[in-house]
This record gives C-alpha cells, sequence and structure tokens, in this order.
C-alpha cells in the first residue's frame, strides 16, 4: 500500500541492491583465463534446463552432454555435447569446458563419474552416486542413517511380491530398483494379480 514508510524502502532497496550485486558477482574458471565459471551438466532435460536458466542468472555458464542433438538444456548453450558421455572423446571435450560438473538424474553410471573426477569435481560424488542409483540400497542406506523409511524388501520373484502383500497389506508399491521416474517404473499393487502383471512387467 502506499504511501510506503521509510523501513519498507529500506527492504526494497535492499532486496533491488542485492539482485543487481549478484548480477555483477562473475566467479572466474580456474581452468580458463578470463573467463567465468562453467558449470556442466550431465544431461540435457528438463531439469537440466531450469538448472541452466538459475547458473544463467548468476552469472556463470553451462556446458551440457547428452546422448541427443537438441536436447532442452542443450538448446540453450554453445557448450553442447550430443555424442553423450559413452563417446570418450566427447565426454573429454565436455570436462575440459567444465569447472564443475553435476548430474541432471541418478541414471549415469558411477564409473563415468569416476573418470571425471580424474580432472574435475563432480557433485554427487560416485560413492554418493552408488548409494542412491539403486532403490533398494537407497532405503538401506536411509535406515542404517536412522533415516525413517516405509517397509520395503527385494523382490525377486513374483512369489516373494504375493508374500509381502500378505505380510504387510494390500496396497503397495512395487519399484524398479533403478531407471525409475515420473511414475516410469514404478505401479500400484491391490491384489495378487496386479502383483503378477507388475512383476512380469518390471522383469
Amino acid at each position: 500500500e502506499w504511501p510506503m514508510t521509510n523501513s519498507e524502502w529500506s527492504v526494497l532497496n535492499d532486496q533491488k541492491n542485492y539482485s543487481l550485486l549478484i548480477q555483477n558477482i562473475v566467479l572466474s574458471s580456474l581452468y580458463h583465463d578470463n573467463q567465468p565459471v562453467t558449470i556442466g551438466i550431465l544431461g540435457g532435460g528438463q531439469l537440466a534446463k531450469m538448472s541452466a536458466q538459475a547458473a544463467y542468472r548468476l552469472g556463470l555458464r553451462v556446458a551440457v552432454i547428452e546422448p541427443a542433438e537438441y536436447s532442452p538444456a542443450g538448446l540453450m548453450t554453445k557448450a553442447d555435447f550430443p555424442l553423450g558421455w559413452q563417446d570418450s572423446t566427447e565426454l573429454e571435450r565436455f570436462v575440459e569446458a567444465s569447472d564443475i560438473i553435476t548430474l541432471e538424474n541418478e541414471f549415469i553410471a558411477p564409473e563415468i563419474l569416476e573418470r571425471i573426477t580424474e580432472k574435475r569435481l563432480v557433485f554427487p560424488t560416485p560413492e554418493t552416486l552408488r548409494q542412491v542409483q539403486d532403490k533398494f540400497i537407497q532405503k538401506q542406506t536411509m535406515q542404517r542413517a536412522g533415516i525413517p523409511v516405509p517397509v520395503f524388501a527385494a523382490i525377486n520373484t513374483v512369489e516373494e511380491a504375493y508374500a509381502f502383500g500378505k505380510e504387510h497389506g494390500y496396497p503397495y508399491i512395487m519399484k524398479t530398483r533403478t531407471l525409475g521416474y515420473d511414475g516410469y517404473g514404478n505401479a500400484t499393487v491391490g491384489r495378487d494379480n496386479q502383483a503378477m502383471v507388475a512383476f512380469t512387467r518390471f522383469t
């Protein structure tokens, strides 16, 4: 509401000054003279695109590697490496272009991260990725750390899926141990025949 008080003007001016300050701070690259920091992102989808947008607001540059041309994040940068991380030469070029590297998702082999750590910092680390990439190992890791988790079990046969429902009740969620996201790789199981359908689909 108007008129604004002096304290309200002060807060508004502080916010404007902070925004201007952030826009004008440019972190310098450790590897490339007279260049801002470049954040390398493994993966070029929508999450990478949003990360890139945030990085640009901070005056940073972005490099993207994704095994596809015209990825959402790749379209936002000249430092796009569309041959993907399985191409050793492309991966090397991506690493050289980046100052620090992160992931869009957990679908990268930890061995790829290990290669990157020989030259650059990467977050999460290969060790962290190994603890969260497999959903069963992830739950075990969280449980050991004292983080509350729901009842869970590794299901290797459809009979084990039936037994889980009998012991813990229906409905429950069956998930693939890896590569599941946004509704993919998981199913709500409400009875035995649904357990059979879900298990067959995931194996």
